[in-house]
């Protein structure tokens, strides 16, 4: 058990040193994922809330999902 900890221990900071140079790099990566996704989950709930309510008043949707 004690050589599996080293051995994790010494992996996690080789890697963590590898990737220091670049640490910028990944921090502005990683904003930018994060940006998009809460992007995409805001328009999804808009267009939930507003399209689907559209199609709901305007009667196309009722009609399609009387044909199902």
């Amino acid at each position: 058990m004690y050589y599996l900890k080293n051995l994790l221990i010494g992996l996690a900071t080789s890697v963590a040193a590898y990737l220091n140079p670049i640490s910028g790099d990944i921090k502005s990566l990683l904003l930018c994922l994060q940006l998009t996704s809460y992007s995409a989950y805001w328009l999804g709930c808009w267009f939930i809330t507003k399209v689907l309510a559209l199609k709901r008043r305007s009667g196309a949707f009722l009609k399609r999902w009387r044909s199902l």
